[in-house]
């Protein structure tokens, strides 16, 4: 909990950090309105409007860590708060145009940054590091390279898919990302690479590595793990209702199932994050103990002691 004391002294920092924010914005009104427009309107983006929202709600709670040695930084956030502008007036002057979207939010991004670095300084962004570059998740993808990364997913779904076909003893051929089964060929569709839900299990993924991971190696193996879950998801999800339609009801190709059931499908992803995660955690109490114990003997070996398997050795 935060003092009440220090509660009134960050109460002028919490003021010119919203002024700040919401300057920003109003600088950015165009850029900020078309992001939400593309988030409302195309499903590939739908996770952007989530991200300061869980960015804020970070904040809130680990607010007591983050806040407690606030000071002001103007050397460090100032010229940031000058490069957001500089970036975001060159979009705005067609002066960067490839991707003029993409850079507008990059810049909206780095007035955020200075203006939290300038409000609290150097201590607490280093504290708030996850929340904060967590915010770049809402910077949305140029289409050319979300095009690459939905073609990725296709593919790697397509080749799990038939290797499940394969362990299921079902007759099958590949062509790319068309399966032949008997008596129907299935073409996994960019709809079907699970663009949406795989943005949303990587922020949750994050989420859950930032909150119940300690060691920065534990949260990097989380997070490289997301992308074989997601394809993993994506190839249940064919297999079953392929083999569904095929040997139960064709019907089972055009209905809910398939259009309204990537929820059944995302608790699958869930399921097989939080045994991971258990692992991860006991990984680091494993390794935990063992820097306690090889620090302890470390002490003792200062002090002339030395540990129980060169003792052993001698007699």
């Amino acid at each position: 909990m935060i003092s009440p004391k220090t509660l009134t002294r960050l109460a002028p920092a919490h003021l010119w950090f919203l002024l700040l924010c919401l300057l920003s914005v109003a600088v950015s009104w165009t850029s900020c309105n078309a992001l939400v427009r593309l988030s409302l309107h195309d499903e590939r983006y739908t996770h952007l409007v989530v991200v300061p929202i869980v960015t804020l709600g970070v904040l809130c709670l680990e607010k007591a860590r983050i806040f407690g040695e606030s000071r002001y930084c103007p050397a460090v956030g100032v010229p940031l708060l000058l490069l957001g502008l500089v970036v975001y007036f060159c979009v705005e002057k067609r002066l960067l145009v490839a991707g003029s979207l993409t850079l507008a939010v990059v810049a909206l991004v780095i007035l955020w940054m200075g203006a939290f670095i300038l409000s609290y300084g150097l201590t607490s962004f280093r504290k708030a590091a996850f929340p904060l570059f967590f915010l770049f998740l809402i910077v949305p993808l140029p289409a050319e390279f979300l095009a690459k990364i939905v073609r990725g997913l296709q593919s790697g779904s397509a080749e799990v898919t038939y290797r499940m076909f394969h362990l299921a003893g079902v007759p099958v051929l590949k062509d790319g990302v068309t399966l032949s089964l008997p008596g129907v060929e299935i073409n996994i569709a960019p709809e079907c690479s699970g663009i949406r839900s795989s943005f949303a299990l990587v922020m949750a993924g994050m989420l859950a590595g930032h909150a119940l991971l300690r060691l920065t190696s534990r949260q990097i193996l989380l997070a490289m793990c997301l992308v074989p879950i997601v394809i993993l998801k994506n190839a249940v999800r064919i297999f079953c209702i392929s083999m569904l339609g095929i040997y139960v009801d064709q019907r089972f190709f055009y209905g809910d199932l398939h259009h309204r059931g990537g929820a059944v499908f995302a608790a699958l992803a869930l399921l097989i994050l939080v045994p991971l995660l258990v692992l991860l955690q006991k990984s680091e109490a494993s390794a935990a103990n063992h820097a306690g114990r090889t620090s302890r003997w470390t002490g003792l070996i200062g002090h002339g002691h030395r540990p129980p398997s060169e003792r052993e050795s001698e007699s």
